[in-house]
This record gives C-alpha cells, sequence and structure tokens, in this order.
C-alpha cells in the first residue's frame, strides 16, 4: 500500500524531490528478484519437487498466491515510481555511484547464478535461494541512502512511513514546526514554542495512549501511534538477528558460487589445452599428408627418369649391334682383299 500511495503523492506534487533513487533502483532489484523467487516456487512443478525432496515429503512449499501477488504489485509499483522520476520534477537528484556498484555488484551475483543455472551448476531452487539473499541484501541497504537523504534535507516529505526507520525519521528527528493536532503536545508547555518530540503519555490505568488510532495528517502522510510499537521492534530484532544468519548463509554461498566459478574456470582452462593439443596434432597430420604428396610426386618423376634412361640404354645397345656387324663385315672384306 505504502508504495502506490507513494505514486499518489508524487502525483499530487508533480515531482519525486525526496525520493532517494539509490533506494528506488534496489527496491526494483530487490523486488523483481522476489517476485521471481514467487513465482518459481509457487508455479514451478520442477522447482516444487526439488524444494520437497531437499526438505521431507512432509515439508510444504512456503509460497502462497497471496506472496505472488504482493511481489507482481509491488515491482509494478516501483516501475511506475521510477517513470515517474522520468516524468516529473527531480532536481538535482541523482543515482549515487556507490549505489551503482552495488546494484552492479547484485546485478552481476544474480545473472552468474542464473548462467550456471542454465548450464547446471545449479539446479533451479538453488538459483532463487541465491535470488532472495540478494533480496535480503537489498533489505538490508536500501533504507540507508533514503535516510541519509532525509538527514540532509531535514525532511521526509516524498516517503510515505510505513517503515519503521523512516517512521523514527519523521516524528522523532525532523518534525515540523508548525503547528499539530494536540495529541502530540506535552503536558507542559515548551518556552522555546517548538513541538514536543516526545509522544503523548500512555495512560498506566488503561494500557493504551488518547487517542489511539490512525490519521491522516496535512502532508498526506499516514502517522502510526500504536503501543504494540515496541512488541514490533523486539520482532524486529529477532528477525534482524535471523537475517544476520541468513546473510551468513548467503556468504557461504557466495564462496560456493566462487568456487563453482573456479571450478568451471579450470576445466575450461583444461578444456582449451585439449583443443589447442588437438588442433596442433591436425596440423602436424596436414603438414605429413603435405610431405607424403611431394614424397609421391617425386617418386612419380624417379620412375618417368628412369623408363626414359632405359628406352635410352636399348637405343645404344641397338646402335652398339649395328656398329658390331659393320665392324665384322669390314672385317670380312679385309680379308677377301688379302
Amino acid at each position: 500500500m505504502d508504495l502506490f500511495l507513494s505514486i499518489v503523492l508524487n502525483f499530487q506534487r508533480k515531482s519525486v524531490i525526496g525520493l532517494n533513487f539509490d533506494f528506488l533502483l534496489l527496491n526494483v532489484i530487490g523486488f523483481c528478484c522476489y517476485t521471481v523467487y514467487n513465482v518459481m516456487l509457487y508455479f514451478d512443478q520442477h522447482v516444487q519437487q526439488l524444494y520437497i525432496e531437499r526438505h521431507g515429503q512432509r515439508s510444504l512449499i512456503p509460497v502462497l498466491i497471496n506472496d505472488v501477488v504482493f511481489a507482481t504489485h509491488a515491482l509494478l509499483a516501483c516501475i511506475i515510481t521510477g517513470l515517474q522520476c522520468f516524468v516529473y520534477e527531480r532536481g538535482t537528484q541523482r543515482i549515487s555511484y556507490i549505489g551503482r556498484s552495488w546494484a552492479s555488484f547484485l546485478l552481476c551475483f544474480s545473472f552468474v547464478s542464473l548462467a550456471l543455472a542454465l548450464f547446471h551448476v545449479l539446479n533451479w531452487l538453488d538459483f532463487i535461494n541465491y535470488l532472495s539473499y540478494t533480496k535480503l541484501a537489498v533489505t538490508l541497504s536500501k533504507y540507508l541512502p533514503q535516510a541519509i537523504l532525509n538527514f540532509k534535507r531535514k525532511s521526509t516529505v516524498c516517503n510515505m512511513l510505513f517503515d519503521i526507520l523512516f517512521i523514527t525519521q519523521h516524528y522523532v528527528l525532523y518534525r515540523a514546526k508548525s503547528g499539530r493536532d494536540g495529541r502530540e503536545r506535552s503536558n507542559s508547555p515548551d518556552p522555546s514554542g517548538a513541538v514536543n518530540r516526545c509522544p503523548a503519555r500512555m495512560d498506566p490505568r488503561k494500557g493504551e495512549f488518547p487517542g489511539q488510532k490512525v490519521f491522516v495528517d496535512e502532508l498526506n502522510q499516514i502517522r502510526l501511534v500504536n503501543p504494540a510499537l515496541i512488541d514490533s521492534v523486539a520482532k524486529l530484532a529477532a528477525e534482524g538477528k535471523e537475517f544476520i544468519g541468513q546473510f551468513e548463509h548467503f556468504l557461504g554461498s557466495v564462496s560456493d558460487v566462487r568456487e563453482a566459478m573456479e571450478t568451471i574456470g579450470r576445466i575450461t582452462d583444461r578444456e582449451r589445452l585439449k583443443l589447442l593439443s588437438l588442433q596442433n596434432r591436425q596440423e602436424n597430420q596436414r603438414e605429413e599428408a603435405e610431405e607424403m604428396q611431394q614424397l609421391k610426386a617425386l617418386v612419380s618423376e624417379r620412375q618417368k627418369e628412369l623408363e626414359r634412361l632405359n628406352v635410352e640404354l636399348a637405343c645404344l645397345r641397338a646402335v652398339e649391334a649395328q656398329q658390331n656387324e659393320y665392324l665384322t663385315i669390314c672385317k670380312k672384306i679385309e680379308l677377301r682383299r688379302l
């Protein structure tokens, strides 16, 4: 819901000033990975079979249709917000070099995982698990650029406040100094005229905040006043510890991918050497064939020359026989004269 409210707010303001583009880029990458994860695990029977084989026959597929709908609508909302950045006023805001580098690393990691899955180095379940690690890394890092921008601007305008970090900035750090609802003021007036930064005190007899509800202020931003916030923070801390464990597993998976890439590199080098050896062998065979043809041509020439010499020898023998016969006749003639 906060994504579409942000779209409406941008449309009303005709401006995206205050929306950090690093936050938006990481959001698009994260929800793209999350959408692929949910869609494949919900619709692809091969991936489901891999999941059941890995986790046991009694395990259930952890993705429901509402997960698929949420991921796809969140990705669509992020894309629409990105298109608004090209249409509405954005001032001097740009994607930072750090944001580009981090986004490039996440995209490279995702595409390398896809390539490994296409070449059957990884199965598709491992591929979507790596996409989930990418989403976790995005979730860990995407709020920091927006928080820094809010700190520099001392304002949370253009942020729909459903995230605890931005709620803290809006209601504790950068509250506007104009008039507020009486529920936000302390019991004793501040001589400086500034609004008290502490929420209304909790009634210990009722265990609730006075006037507890959800309402919209003059900036069209939603405030959440709820005593269960402490429990939410504790739950968030537990989820943070779980995320740290998953992130450590992600780092181990990255190490496995690096080892797999090194193995692929070694196999590629061996195949390249084999190919070079085969090419050298073929070249040698071709040279030997050429030499054999040259030798055959030389033998053929020698045979022709030998035949010519045999013919000349026969002619010489015939001439010699004629000369011998002539000498014999000459001798007979001389004997008759004597």
